[in-house]
């Protein structure tokens, strides 16, 4: 996972090592009554926020560049509404896809493979907002984020989620990760956001 040098932000991609790939099985569990709401991206489908004609957020330029994409490949994937919007852009690249999280000029993400698993989830800070956000299956209906006592609705895009987690709503609790399949959802163990450096 690559970060524009620019931009003040932060990923816990490597949360623990392990967040390359989420191996649902292994720390999953499954509930038909707790399956969270559907909420697509309203902007998936419409004008974009953080795309005019084929400008992009520096950061994402950089990242994508990076990546060897040409701008014209990325397309949303999807979106937040929120005190924070934020969108994803993506394309495929060979077996991957590359996916990139901006709230408008930052940006966070690069190329992932989301193999067997519902989800490929990472929680990052970026253009001052918080988010746990990345690919997901076509089977994916619905996520939600639970933390601190507190749950928070996302959206699914095409092959992307995201959810904004509001400032001072979190602190550094451990944060879960609920993915609806229909009437059922998997919940998905994240760490909490880390502390900030002094």
């Amino acid at each position: 996972m690559k970060r524009a040098p620019f931009v003040v932000a932060f990923l816990a991609a490597a949360i623990a090592g392990t967040t390359a790939y989420v191996a649902l099985q292994a720390h999953a569990s499954t509930s038909a009554a707790s399956a969270p709401r559907v909420a697509h991206s309203g902007s998936a489908h419409g004008e974009s926020r953080f795309r005019t004609g084929s400008s992009l957020s520096p950061g994402v330029q950089e990242l994508a560049r990076n990546d060897g994409l040409a701008m014209a490949a990325l397309h949303e994937l999807a979106g937040v509404s929120g005190a924070r919007p934020a969108e994803i852009f993506g394309a495929a690249k060979g077996d991957a896809t590359c996916a990139y999280l901006t709230g408008g000029s930052g940006a966070v993400g690069g190329c992932m493979r989301l193999g067997t698993e519902l989800v490929m989830p990472r929680l990052a800070i970026v253009d001052g907002g918080t988010y746990v956000w990345g690919l997901a299956a076509d089977q994916v209906t619905g996520v939600q984020v639970r933390s601190a006592g507190q749950t928070f609705n996302g959206s699914v895009g095409a092959g992307a989620f995201s959810i904004e987690i509001p400032d001072g709503s979190h602190g550094t609790s451990p944060i879960d990760l609920i993915v609806a399949t229909g009437s059922s959802a998997t919940t998905i163990p994240l760490p909490g956001v880390p502390k900030p450096l002094p």
